[in-house]
């Protein structure tokens, strides 16, 4: 079981492409927050200064660098680190963007001219899970950090291709490029950043990931502390301590909110009947899910099918 696949998959994860830009200097453009969204930027050609909040020291990008924003913060693009940046609306109506082809930008300084493919991606507003929590403000994949020839560095040359191409099935495609880069992002930030703390530290610890992916295989398991522990090849107390330090949560209890967000998607996107949602994540009682998931979310399990199901929607 691939836990951070599982993860996303079950965070609603979608990604779509804004465009592919020409900045010619001088230029700057700022991106507004937005919640539920992870931003990237990948500098084709040229180089771009980021700056991610209001008072951070802008970060300079080269050609095959990429930025992620995993909390939709907001940032500056620019093409030198004092320039003054305009808000996206503006400089979209400036350009007369259109929303199809490139965006072309800026002054008239084409030879140091910045080539870079940006997009986004969304996450279900209602998925609550601790992996969000953890992403920093910025992660940044150096083209260095990069083995030439990889997955990552020919998946972002075939983003770039498309980005520029306008055949049947390209925004299909970009879609699914975007969200096979957001893992690839993570993988390589992991190898060089190494998290001490958060759910990603859980995940790369060799023996708690052991556990993590237990819970995930089989969450209808009735896990105790000690069978989660055998699965580390740890004792109990040093099982929970270490979990609880690393992911900032009590074993059980993520348990609990993984069996949740289970229900939540299941009760949303599949016709099969509460019951059979409770016994699949693991209860045997339905009143202790009606008041487990209740808890949680806020409402009862049926009404929440009744408000969010996509069935026959």
């Amino acid at each position: 079981m691939d836990v951070l696949s599982d993860i996303l998959s079950l965070l609603g994860l979608e990604g779509s492409l804004y465009f592919s830009t020409e900045f010619n200097p001088p230029w700057g453009v700022l991106v507004p927050s937005h919640k539920n969204v992870v931003r990237f930027h990948f500098v084709v050609r040229g180089e771009c200064w980021v700056r991610v909040g209001k008072s951070r020291e802008p970060i300079q990008l080269d050609p095959g660098d990429f930025v992620l924003i995993p909390h939709g913060e907001e940032h500056a693009l620019l093409d030198a680190p004092s320039r003054e940046a305009h808000i996206l609306d503006d400089v979209l109506a400036r350009a007369g963007y259109t929303g199809t082809g490139c965006l072309v930008y800026g002054g008239k300084d084409s030879h140091h001219q910045t080539r870079m493919v940006c997009g986004h991606l969304s996450f279900d507003a209602r998925a609550r899970h601790p992996l969000l929590d953890t992403l920093p403000d910025h992660m940044v994949v150096r083209s260095g950090d990069v083995v030439s020839g990889s997955w990552f560095d020919l998946t972002l040359q075939f983003l770039e291709k498309e980005a520029q191409a306008s055949q049947i099935g390209t925004a299909a495609i970009v879609k699914r490029l975007t969200e096979i880069i957001f893992i690839q992002v993570i993988n390589a930030w992991l190898e060089h950043e190494q998290p001490k703390h958060g759910l990603l530290a859980a995940l790369s610890d060799r023996r708690l990931g052991h556990s993590l992916k237990a819970i995930h295989r089989d969450p209808a398991q009735r896990w105790t502390i000690a069978a989660l522990a055998k699965e580390a090849g740890m004792s109990r107390t040093t099982f929970a301590e270490q979990f609880k330090k690393l992911a900032g949560m009590p074993p059980l209890h993520y348990l609990t909110q993984w069996r949740l967000e289970k229900a939540r998607r299941l009760l949303s996107e599949s016709a099969q009947s509460v019951d059979m949602i409770a016994d699949l994540v693991g209860y045997q009682s339905l009143a202790a899910f009606n008041r487990a998931f209740k808890k949680y979310t806020g409402e009862a399990p049926g009404s929440y099918r009744r408000v969010h199901s996509l069935v026959n929607a």
